[in-house]
């Protein structure tokens, strides 16, 4: 994945990252499924927050989520670092996840 921002956050002492990706207007239609793809990954779930639908992705066994944003044209991803990052941390990523929307500054 070719990201050009990404910040690595601690909340209750809970490391995890978020990673963001560029993407132009043309191409949101099908843009889920694309990233999908490229990252080879599986949804397996959707919840919807903060007014985005967010993509919760297995990853060979890794936990992901991921959602677009429309208003700064963005893909975010976001991960526990790969010693915790599994199926099993999937509620610990779905309650960071929870409050995040857009984000125009990450990590700067």
């Amino acid at each position: 994945m070719k990201t050009q921002k990404y910040g690595v956050f601690e909340i209750d002492s809970l490391v995890f990252v978020i990673q963001s990706k560029p993407y132009l207007a043309s191409e949101l239609s099908g843009l889920v499924e694309k990233e999908v793809n490229d990252i080879d990954a599986e949804i397996i779930g959707e919840t919807e927050s903060n007014g985005l639908a967010k993509y919760e992705l297995d990853i060979d066994g890794k936990v992901a989520i991921m959602w677009v944003c429309e208003v700064n044209r963005h893909v975010y991803f976001i991960s526990l670092p790969t010693v915790e990052n599994n199926i099993e941390n999937k509620q610990k990523l779905r309650e960071i996840a929870k409050g995040i929307g857009c984000l125009y500054r990450i990590g700067f």
